[in-house]
């Protein structure tokens, strides 16, 4: 009984309340003011060189009041030129290959030497170059592949192969994708 009349209280008050917040006018909301942030110049990269109008320019050189001759700045002695980098690849004779058939799930290792033609499935691959990196490098290897589909009409794939970077230049293919497994001698 004593919720029943609560409720009973609380519907009456509910229709003055509706009725004095509809009564009041919606509130207008404030403009919006974009105040525009000055975006500084770039800054100089660290071995950039300075603008043109801060390098300072040597006058002339002034001849004696003597009559001779302004004497001529020599030029600071030749540092002597850096030795050569060492070779990044180092040129190997044979290739290993790994392709993988996405249709029926199977590997198929191929090796031999570089510019002889290995084939598997309807794919030709003529590895041109085979490289690997010296010992005192990350060890990596590399092959300049040239690839033909015989049920494909498009033009050959031909470009490098990273060994432990294959994404870079994957070869396309609907049914086979290439790996390069390695080099050697």
């Amino acid at each position: 009984m004593k919720v029943a009349l609560a409720i009973a209280a609380l519907l009456a008050l509910l229709p003055p309340i509706g009725a004095a917040l509809a009564a009041q006018p919606a509130p207008i909301p404030a403009p919006v003011v974009v105040t525009p942030i000055p975006i500084p110049p770039p800054a100089a990269a660290p071995n950039a060189a300075p603008p043109a109008a801060t390098i300072p320019t040597a006058p002339p050189p002034v001849a004696p009041a003597t009559g001779t001759a302004a004497p001529t700045a020599t030029p600071p002695p030749a540092a002597s030129a850096p030795a050569a980098p060492p070779e990044p690849w180092v040129t190997q004779n044979t290739v290993s290959l790994v392709v993988l058939n996405k249709v029926s799930a199977q590997t198929a290792k191929l090796s031999g030497p570089v510019g002889s033609t290995l084939t598997t499935g309807t794919l030709s691959i003529i590895a041109r170059a085979c490289v690997v990196r010296p010992a005192d490098l990350p060890a990596d290897a590399a092959a300049f592949l040239q690839i033909t589909d015989s049920k494909q009409v498009a033009a050959p794939f031909a470009a490098w192969i990273l060994m432990n970077e294959p994404e870079l230049s994957a070869y396309e293919n609907p049914i086979y994708s290439v790996y390069l497994a390695g080099c050697g001698k």
